[in-house]
């Protein structure tokens, strides 16, 4: 569901393939910390899906856990921020009663503007080695699916698809911007657009490759270089002593000494 402001509610189900002891939960406050806290901690399974979701998020505030693991430690739910996008990440059992890895899957929901959240989650699947729709178990996954109100296997990897496809065309749709830009421009020189044409083949290089970062890094580039050369043309146009004669040529001369002497007398 979304609002005018472009502002959805995003539901997926993601397999968990690795997970490790590596975090703990403060009691306390329910914070997510390190293997290392001092204080009193429970041991919690993070999970590959989770650490993804973590790391591409940017500048996210400390997960807190709003269902604290118990006896099964892979077993969770935390809620953290990125700016205005809210991520809620919950670990359940869905195969053989959780005694494997391979028997828990994620439900990833993103609250907050649609084009960010899907961007978050193309930046996801490009992180994992394996596509996260694909359940190691497919018939568990579909029995416990219909038992809880979730998505179906093939309703579910759809709607991965259709996210990964619709970040894959704003992409692509940047590129091309910054191609009618450059077609639009009449400061770039030989050399210059020689360059842009480099950058613009590695960024759909990286689309293809779904490195999103690099093909805005790539972008980035085109436009710093592009606002530079439009700055040293507009400088040298300001420094050209023909223009500046033919300004100070007509700006015209007033005296004002005989009006000044007059109102003193």
């Amino acid at each position: 569901m979304g609002d005018a402001l472009g502002n959805h509610a995003i539901r997926l189900v993601a397999q968990v393939r690795k997970a490790s002891s590596e975090h703990r939960v403060d009691p306390q406050s329910g914070l997510l910390r390190g293997q290392n806290f001092p204080k009193p901690n429970k041991v919690v399974y993070l999970g590959d899906i989770a650490k993804a979701v973590l790391t591409c998020l940017d500048l996210p505030e400390t997960p807190r856990f709003i269902e604290m693991p118990e006896f099964n430690e892979q077993k969770w739910k935390i809620i953290t921020r990125s700016g205005d996008i809210e991520v809620t990440v919950t670990s359940r059992p869905y195969w053989f009663f959780g005694l494997f890895t391979s028997g828990y899957l994620n439900i990833l929901e993103f609250k907050g503007n649609f084009s960010v959240c899907t961007r978050i989650i193309f930046d996801i699947i490009s992180v994992l080695p394996q596509p996260p729709w694909e359940m190691s178990h497919m018939r568990s996954y579909d029995s416990y699916a219909k038992n809880h109100a979730l998505p179906s296997f093939d309703e579910n990897a759809k709607n991965w698809k259709r996210i990964e496809h619709h970040a894959t065309e704003e992409l692509n749709e940047a590129i091309e911007q910054i191609q009618v830009k450059i077609k639009e421009s009449k400061d770039v020189s030989l050399e210059e657009n020689e360059f842009i044409e480099a950058e613009i083949s590695f960024a759909r290089k990286s689309l293809m490759d779904r490195n999103a970062p690099a093909v805005e890094r790539a972008l980035s580039r085109i436009e710093a270089m592009m606002i530079s050369a439009r700055f040293e043309d507009q400088t040298k146009e300001s420094t050209d002593p023909e223009i500046q004669t033919i300004h100070l040529d007509e700006v015209p001369f007033v005296d004002y000494s005989n009006h000044i002497t007059t109102s003193e007398e």
